[in-house]
């Protein structure tokens, strides 16, 4: 039987105890009340977890597809968070009271320990990310690691114990852009001969940075083991960059602007319309540009899933600078308004070769396929017009 081993001290979340206490109630109103016991000041309300003071939320779903697993989404909110925190969890065990205490102690490890530890500072910690030519500096909250193993000793001797973040810090930082908070997610696996591996930066993966991982954990012949962290980037507000949308307002206006492209109007018509529509030059360049490209990604079989580079091209710049997609604010936006478009209005296919075919990636695949190519090496650079008073977010 795989047991969790903690490699650093951790705080008990103390729902041991608290379980004989509590009468039957729903896994959701369980957690709740853990949570409410671990964060100082907080209100247990009826749908969520509140922070008066700060503001924050904290809310969770749950689904169990067989009875020996129990699985949790749980959710947080805080109003200058740019992103909602979302970290998904499992937890085995012989019956629910067995699970829900398994999923607490994660909470506790994995989301409440990194998140309050950013929000307030991070204990003096900071991380600083130069971006076109701009510093950005983040205050970090990490998790200890959580660690499932077979043979602990066997583990320990081979497998660094050194944090995955401090292991992997340049190269995940080098996918870290403008925003309020980034949530990074990296785990390690390794049973009997599957090898899985997962980076997720705002719950996205970053499937280089995966590959990384994935590398790494070959390295070692010891099996039957799995490693997990989180950490919380939080920017001081002295460097942040004005997020003038929200999320919602984002998805929106990517909602509308797909419909401008699938409804045939002159191509060099969307753009305006775009931009009346949002008022922004950076935004509208952004949905006008990404938006054939993602749908592009998602409805081409074959195209390769890796993040790519972007060139950042404006009028008079000689070597334009280059970031990835996920330092850009709205893509990983763009990319769930495109998956909401795709499940509910399930386009007919002359509609969906309308918007791909506006795409650069389409014209590299046409000329690739004529070549008789690998359309696995296209999704490398991007090259986008933008304005002279292009703001990156």
């Amino acid at each position: 039987m795989f047991e969790f081993g903690k490699k650093k001290d951790h705080q008990d979340s103390g729902t041991n105890e608290e379980t004989q206490k509590m009468p039957k109630i729903s896994p959701e109103e369980w957690m709740r009340r853990v949570i409410c016991m671990n964060m100082e000041g907080a209100e247990l309300q009826k749908d969520c977890v509140f922070v008066p003071e700060t503001g924050m939320k904290i809310w969770t779903e749950f689904w169990q597809s067989q009875p020996q697993m129990l699985q949790m989404a749980l959710h947080c909110s805080h109003p200058e968070f740019t992103d909602e925190i979302e970290e998904f969890l499992v937890a085995p065990g012989d019956d629910i009271t067995q699970q829900l205490q398994e999923l607490a102690d994660q909470v506790m490890e994995l989301v409440l320990i990194p998140v309050l530890s950013g929000l307030s500072g991070g204990a003096g910690e900071k991380k600083t990310v130069t971006l076109l030519g701009t510093e950005h500096s983040f205050s970090v909250g990490r998790s200890h690691i959580m660690s499932r193993f077979r043979d602990q000793e066997a583990v320990e001797k081979q497998v660094p114990s050194e944090g995955l973040f401090n292991r992997f810090e340049t190269e995940v930082l080098a996918h870290v852009g403008r925003k309020n908070n980034y949530w990074i997610k990296l785990y390690e696996s390794h049973f009997g001969d599957e090898i899985n591996c997962e980076v997720r930066i705002n719950n996205r993966i970053i499937p280089e940075l995966t590959a990384l991982l994935t590398e790494d954990v070959k390295k070692y012949a010891v099996t039957d083991w799995d490693q997990k962290q989180t950490v919380l980037l939080w920017q001081d507000k002295e460097t942040r960059v004005e997020q003038p949308f929200t999320a919602a307002q984002v998805k929106e206006y990517a909602g509308q602007a797909i419909h401008l492209f699938a409804e045939k109007i002159e191509y060099d018509d969307i753009y305006d319309r775009i931009l009346r529509m949002t008022g922004d030059e950076s935004l509208s360049c952004e949905l006008f540009f990404l938006l054939p490209e993602i749908f592009c990604l998602y409805c081409i079989q074959d195209m390769e899933t890796s993040s790519r580079r972007i060139l950042l091209c404006s009028p008079g710049k000689q070597d334009p600078p280059a970031v990835h997609e996920s330092q850009i604010g709205c893509y990983n936006w763009l990319c769930e308004a495109v998956e909401r478009y795709l499940s509910e209005e399930r386009p007919d296919n002359s509609v969906l070769l309308e918007i791909i075919n506006l795409s650069s990636s389409a014209k590299a695949i046409s000329a690739a396929i004529q070549n008789g190519s690998d359309l696995k090496n296209l999704r490398q650079v991007l090259a986008v017009s933008v304005p002279d008073g292009y703001v990156l977010r």
